[in-house]
């Protein structure tokens, strides 16, 4: 089973909010956190030492990083 956070971005929610939602998923269908694979899809900016601290003490155990374009004109 996982939690996938994606679409959108969620790497702006504040650590605290992902937590509650993993807590509250994980209440509503009584498993362990750490039987679940936690997605989160982040920016490649948003991926500093700090926030990835951050996730990972809110449950989260996987980061998909999303890449646009590597071309800065195109972004």
């Amino acid at each position: 089973m996982s939690i996938y956070f994606g679409g959108g971005t969620p790497s702006l929610w504040r650590p605290d909010c992902v937590a509650s939602a993993i807590d509250r998923i994980v209440g509503h269908y009584g498993v362990r956190a750490g039987d679940l694979e936690i997605t989160l899809e982040a920016n490649p900016t948003d991926c500093e030492p700090g926030r990835l601290a951050a996730w990972r003490a809110a449950g989260v155990n996987r980061i998909s990083i999303g890449i646009q374009s590597l071309a800065p004109q195109e972004l």
